[in-house]
This record gives C-alpha cells, structure tokens and sequence, in this order.
C-alpha cells in the first residue's frame, strides 16, 4: 500500500514538471516565431544593419536551446508542442478568416464553438458591452 502524501508528492512533481514543459514549449514558439521575423528581416537589411540582424538571431537561437538544456528527453516534447502551438495558432487564424468570410453572406450576429478555444467564434460588436461594464465599474471607484 502506497502511503496517500507519497502518491501526494509524486502527482505535485509530475505536474510541475508538465507545467515547466508546457511553460518552456510556449516560450521557445515564441522565440522561434522572433527567429522567423528577424531572418526575414535580415533579407531585407541594409549591409550596414546586418551586423546586427545576426547578433539578434544568434542571441534568439541561443536563447531558444537554453530552454532546452537540462531537460534531458523532455526537449523533444518542447519541441514538438511549440511545433503543435505554431500549427494550432496557424489553423486557428484559417479558421476565423473562414468564418468571417462565411458570414458576410449570412448575416449572423453569433457563430458558437464548443471546441476549447473560445465559446464566440463571431460576434456583431453592437451586442459588445465592454465599455458599458467599464464605465459602470469605473464609476464605483
């Protein structure tokens, strides 16, 4: 019989451990989204400004592998779930130019999801309270 704090213990490891992967997983997309954009850059660079496009991206790919170090086998998961991030975000953005597109014909003031990523997927901005809620909670400072 596994004493219950053990079993306590190992489950808080196990999900700090899958926080940290998930943490560094998004970190390195975001860098290796940077990466893209001062590559891209890069090409279109003076001489005199190319100097320093490297140095950012060697500072940025370097930075990327350090988030790796010391992970062991676990870099590879963070690799492959920035990868799956980039792809889902990509998707995602599809998704929305789809559904706009979609409705500028039908004319619908909501299109639902149950999908994880938001409940809205279109909504008209006159139904938009934002700013009616500010103003209200503004007002009782």
């Amino acid at each position: 019989v596994v004493d219950k704090s053990k079993e306590e213990i190992i489950m808080a490891i196990t999900e700090a451990r899958k926080t940290e992967i998930i943490k560094r997983a998004q970190e390195y997309a975001e860098l290796e989204g940077l990466e893209i954009r001062a590559r891209a850059e890069l090409s279109d660079a003076l001489p005199g400004e190319i100097r320093g496009w490297k140095e950012n991206i060697s500072e940025i790919h370097d930075a990327k592998y350090g988030l790796l170090r010391g992970l062991g086998e676990d870099r590879v998961i963070v690799v492959k779930l920035a990868k799956q991030q980039k792809m889902t975000e990509k998707l995602n953005l599809v998704i929305d130019s789809v559904i706009n597109t979609y409705n500028k014909d039908a004319g619908f003031d909501f299109i639902l999801t149950n999908t994880g990523k938001d409940n809205i997927l279109f909504g008209n901005e006159k139904y938009n309270i934002t700013s009616n809620v500010l103003e209200i909670l503004n007002a009782e400072e």
